[in-house]
Formats: structure tokens, C-alpha cells, sequence
């Protein structure tokens, strides 16, 4: 969870189902749910029986302008590449979320084959160092444009 850079959202990550829940802190005692946002992209491997999702949300941060979110979502099936994804999510003036145009961006398998499971993200600006976490993402920096 995390609360956008202004204090008006409550953003929370269900790893379970990769969707977000959106809650609004206008009176921060009393949280108002807004929104359940399903994230895009392939969710299992095409033609799988599967009893649930084999993608995860596993890290979000926001940009500096709190504008966008990114997330970092990876597989739980190593023979699933195509679930390491790179989603990049615009935050309305209501708190809103919708996923941009492109995204997801799936993860070169090059870079991040099915056995990797990418735990983190860092926003880095021109200024340097923003917001995320470390983790065990491995690639360039080109991959997120």
C-alpha cells in the first residue's frame, strides 16, 4: 500500500488477483473505496488450465509528479515469460486508474526469462534517485523507455 505524493489516495496491490484498490483519504479517518482497477496484459500462459492468475503486482512507485504509477508485475510459472511485465498506470484527478496505451510492457525474455522473477523497482530522474525499492531486477534501463 501507499498513499499517492498529494495525500488524497490510498493505493493498495492485491498480488492475488493483480489488481489495485483505490480509496479515497478525503476525510483519512473514514477511507471511501473508489475503485478496483484490474491490471492488463496476459494473466497465464495461453491455453493453460490454471485455478487462478500467474502474474503477481509485486512493486509499484509513483513518478515524481504523481501523475503515473509504475508496477513491476512478475510470473509464478517459470514457463510463463510473458508474465514479467512492466505496467505504467495513469492516476486521474479523482484517483482514478487506467492502464497507458503500450503497457504492459512485457520484459525481454533476454533480459528477464520466465525463472527470473523481477522483486523491485526504482524511479530514477534526471535529478536522480526518486522513489521504489531495490530489488532483483536485472536488464538496462531502455527496457522501461
Amino acid at each position: 500500500m501507499t498513499i499517492s505524493p498529494n495525500g488524497k489516495f490510498l493505493y493498495a496491490a492485491d498480488s492475488g488477483t493483480d489488481q489495485f484498490s483505490v480509496y479515497s483519504l478525503a476525510n483519512p479517518l473514514k477511507p471511501v473505496f473508489v475503485q478496483e482497477f484490474q491490471l492488463k496484459g496476459p494473466l497465464n500462459a495461453a491455453g493453460k488450465a490454471s485455478d487462478g492468475v500467474d502474474t503477481n503486482n509485486f512493486q509499484f512507485s509513483f513518478d515524481p509528479t504523481g501523475k503515473f504509477i509504475w508496477v513491476v508485475s512478475h510470473t509464478t510459472d517459470d514457463d510463463f515469460q510473458q508474465g514479467n511485465q512492466l505496467h505504467t498506470l495513469r492516476v486521474g484527478a479523482d484517483g482514478k486508474l487506467s492502464e497507458e496505451s503500450g503497457s504492459p510492457l512485457l520484459l525481454p525474455a533476454a533480459d528477464v526469462p520466465g525463472t527470473a522473477h523481477p522483486q523491485g523497482l526504482a524511479v530514477v530522474t534526471p535529478d536522480g534517485y526518486y522513489a521504489g525499492y531495490s530489488g532483483t531486477f536485472a536488464g538496462d534501463s531502455t527496457i522501461a523507455g
